[in-house]
């Protein structure tokens, strides 16, 4: 079969292939629009290779709440090993499994999965461990999906774009062209008069349009869809609206189920090219035909159809997931009530958060249902998933609803265990009294029992948490010591290891280096046993202390760490903390523009969690360049760290206005506050953030001597040797602060500050250098240079150098070190330069570039 306008994209998959061949693998994500024609390629491209490689294919399934793994099981009949790890529910020996499915081919192996803008959790995690470990395999990773999915930002775009770039070949099918439309017509005996306004292009209009010539013109591929329904007898007719509620394919098992074993109309609706008959399964050659189909069932009809293959998949013991998607469109609640569960838990031992959370929110008005032990089970569950995938809210209200229902039951063990749960909760829902009232009772309602228990170690450990987190230092690391000794007696490595974070961090503020050794001790008991959550937990709170201390190498190496673990095995609820420390990381490395676009996601979250530091952080980038909303954002930043009680927060508000005030000429309306953060820094023995508030102090005339606690780098400034303490930036590579630094010295030092700043962006400090070398009679001063944020075509400066390293055939790795960035700052440029130019992969990027003459 001949495509028309897909050369470019079949020598594409085809290269990709022959790289495969060199055991060079790649993998390939085909998008466009519904009825672009991306199955239609990647089949054609198969058949045309199918005696030169070994071919698996799976679909995923527009289900309510997809199936695990989906695409999967549409192989797992030919391959037993994949089939024995899908039914054992175990995630590492399914992804064992496939590798050694693609590495064991004799010939080069491919692998599409198609229609992954549907696919689970479990599948995206599945792309990505095979994509981060295709390089070295005979093998090719195809996977399509719709154009809207890479719009939107859904998951699947984060699981793309964290695979190394040089393994990824991106392919866009645009629209056919007008000609093209034309050559389909005449094709089949047809003018095609009027056919591509109609249409605009799209593959499958223009193909529904031309199998259905007598028809009158549709407005939509629905009224399409219809006009050819209309077409079909009764039986037929019934026959496709019931294999339209089953999403994905219709095994003939099912069909024969439902309807017998030779169903009535089955001819004439694969004459009409509805549907495509496999021999293991029915299914519409068109997923968006499917649900016109389904659209226009009445309810009642829907309701109907779906129960009866609710009761056939019940009756042949399907998946849980499968069953619970038809039951909830059949408004089956006894089906829901008794399937839902055994769904959210399959889910939810395959690391697919998501989709447990939405079969548990199906029970949400049933729970009563359920008797008080099996009730409490399931509201404990699903605040579990809820607060994995960072809904604090939801999360807060089931872990609230679980406590009240382990009241009833009398377990003081259980309701313990509750009560951590909904102090966690309660902290992500920024209610730092209830947080800490649920704790303290997890701790009290144990009082009773004489021996030691894992639950009074977790207890302590979160009270340790909290006390932590409102800089109550010695009471925190008196409580985790406690949870440390109780958690020991009754070897409960999992509290030890969070417990130890917490002293870790704590004991930081004063002693760093001894911090951090038992912050890393805890990761490393995290790693051994297989504790995601504590092993993240301990990367961000030492890249978060580290990055107080300038500390950019270790930060660094932190972020990239926990990120990497978050992403495998699905916490979502971390994802906004590295995105915000990495955001940190770029402020201190100077990176103004990468640290504002790391936090412009954040700062569209629905949750409040986050919003005192991006606020703050986000003041502070503004009032360093000078933009005139500097104080607002820090003010707001300011106000809720107040309302939250959070004096961590609060102290570094302080630093950032500070900072600002100075800036502006203004101290005298933050110098009191200043003071008193000051003296509250010294007395908890942060010399860091004591010694940044004492250097606007000192540089304001509020005070003439560094206090006793104070970091070297500030302390050697307030004390004159201005050159030393620009060493001890420049060594930390923190560029900002090395200026602020410099600008204190002679003229020579003050010269190479003002072509710093002026290299950042740094407006204001940039102007009281220059003013400085004016007044002292320097001449030769370098002007105020004039700064663009958009240059041309749309590309920032810095993106305008990356498109250029991309002309000249650098990978991202390259690039990053090219330019001294990380590869993930250089992989957030390239997707925005795609973006900009509304491209669909880096060569067409350079072909629009150079066009448009953007690149010289």
């Amino acid at each position: 079969m001949r495509l028309l306008e897909r050369e470019a994209q079949s020598s594409e998959l085809a290269d990709a292939l022959d790289r495969a061949r060199e055991g060079r693998g790649s993998v390939v994500l085909v998008r466009g629009e519904a009825g672009a024609g991306k199955t239609s390629l990647v089949r054609c491209f198969v058949d045309a290779h199918v005696r030169e490689a070994d071919v698996r294919w799976g679909s995923c399934d527009d289900l309510l709440t997809s199936h695990p793994f989906g695409p999967l099981w549409d192989i797992a009949d030919a391959e037993p090993n994949v089939l024995s790890a899908l039914r054992a529910n175990d995630r590492p020996r399914v992804y064992r499994s496939v590798l050694d499915l693609l590495a064991g081919a004799e010939r080069p192996a491919l692998l599409v999965i198609e229609d992954a803008h549907w696919a689970d959790e479990a599948t995206l995690d599945l792309i990505s461990y095979v994509g981060r470990r295709v390089a070295e395999r005979r093998c090719v990773l195809i996977v399509t999906c719709r154009d809207a999915s890479i719009n939107q930002g859904n998951q699947l775009v984060r699981a793309m774009g964290d695979l190394p770039n040089e393994v990824v070949v991106r392919l866009g099918l645009p629209p056919l062209t007008e000609n093209a439309v034309s050559d389909l017509a005449r094709a089949r005996g047809q003018s095609g008069a009027g056919l591509y306004e109609l249409t605009a292009g799209n593959p499958l209009f223009v193909t529904e349009m031309l199998q259905s010539p007598g028809g009158s013109v549709p407005n939509s591929i629905r009224e399409l869809t219809l006009g050819r329904l209309s077409r079909l007898g009764p039986k037929a007719h019934h026959l496709l609206s019931l294999i339209a509620v089953v999403p994905g394919r219709m095994e003939h098992g099912l069909v024969a189920a439902c309807v017998g074993p030779a169903p009535d109309g089955l001819d004439e609706c694969e004459a009409h090219g509805f549907v495509e008959i496999s021999p293991v399964a029915l299914a519409f050659r068109h997923e968006v035909v499917r649900r016109s189909v389904e659209m226009s069932l009445s309810n009642y009809a829907r309701t109907q159809l779906n129960q009866l293959v609710l009761d056939a998949l019940v009756a042949s013991d399907a998946d849980a997931s499968r069953i619970v998607h038809h039951a909830r469109w059949a408004h089956d609640v006894d089906s829901i009530i008794r399937f839902a569960p055994l769904a959210a838990t399959e889910a939810a031992q395959l690391d697919s958060h998501q989709e447990a959370a939405e079969h548990f929110r199906l029970l949400d008005s049933h729970v009563d249902a359920f008797p008080p032990e099996e009730r409490t089970r399931i509201l404990v569950a699903w605040a579990r998933e809820e607060i994995i995938l960072g809904h604090a809210v939801r999360g807060a209200r089931c872990a609230a609803r679980g406590v009240a229902a382990l009241r009833k039951i009398g377990d003081v063990k259980a309701l313990s265990r509750g009560l951590v749960q909904l102090s966690h909760a309660r902290w992500f829902d920024v209610d730092r009294p209830a947080a800490e009232a649920a704790a303290a009772e997890a701790v009290t309602v144990l009082e009773g029992l004489p021996e030691p228990s894992h639950e009074r170690a977790r207890a302590l450990s979160e009270c340790a948490a909290l006390a932590w987190m409102a800089f109550r230092l010695d009471e925190a690391v008196e409580l985790a010591d406690s949870a440390i000794a109780t958690a020991e007696l009754v070897d409960d490595q999992a509290t030890i290891a969070h417990a130890l974070s917490i002293k870790g961090a704590t004991t930081s503020v004063r002693e760093y280096q001894s911090g951090c050794e038992l912050m890393e001790a805890s990761l490393k008991i995290a790693q051994r046993h297989g504790y995601a959550f504590h092993e993240i937990h301990a990367c961000v709170q030492i890249a978060e202390v580290a990055l107080l201390r300038g500390d950019l190498e270790r930060a660094s190496r932190f972020i990239t760490a926990g990120r990497a673990v978050a992403l495998d095995r699905e916490r979502d609820s971390f994802r906004h903390d590295f995105e915000v420390l990495e955001a940190h990381h770029r402020l201190l490395s100077g990176a103004f523009e990468e640290a504002e676009a790391l936090l412009a996601p954040v700062k569209g979250l629905d949750s409040p969690f986050y919003f005192p530091t991006v606020q703050r952080l986000l003041g502070r980038i503004h009032s360093i360049r000078g933009r005139g909303d500097a104080a607002q954002l820090l003010g707001l930043a300011l106000n809720e760290a107040e309302r939250r009680q959070e004096p961590k927060e609060r102290l570094l508000i302080a630093v950032a206005r500070a900072e600002h005030a100075w800036l502006a000429d203004d101290f005298d309306a933050v110098g009191d506050d200043t003071l008193r953060m000051q003296s509250w820094a010294v007395s908890l023995g942060h010399p860091w953030i004591a010694g940044a508030l004492s250097l606007w102090l000192w540089k304001s005339g509020c005070i003439t001597e560094a206090p006793v606690v104070c970091a070297p780098p500030y302390r050697q400034q307030i004390d004159g040797n201005w050159r030393a303490a620009a060493a001890m930036w420049e060594e930390r590579r923190l560029p900002y602060h090395r200026a602020v630094a410099l600008a204190d010295g002679d003229s020579e030092a003050q010269l190479l500050a003002l072509s710093i700043l002026d290299r950042l962006g740094a407006v204001p400090l940039a102007g009281r250098v220059r003013h400085q070398l004016r007044d002292d009679g320097v001449t030769g001063i370098p002007a105020r240079p004039r700064f663009s944020a958009r240059t041309a075509g749309g590309l920032t400066a810095r993106q305008l150098e990356v498109l250029a390293l991309v002309r000249d055939g650098l990978s991202n790795v390259e690039i990053a070190e090219r330019l001294f960035i990380s590869v993930r700052t250089t992989e957030h440029h390239v997707s925005a330069i795609l973006a900009v130019l509304q491209a669909a992969s880096r060569r067409e990027a350079l072909v629009i570039a150079e066009r448009r003459g953007i690149l010289v």
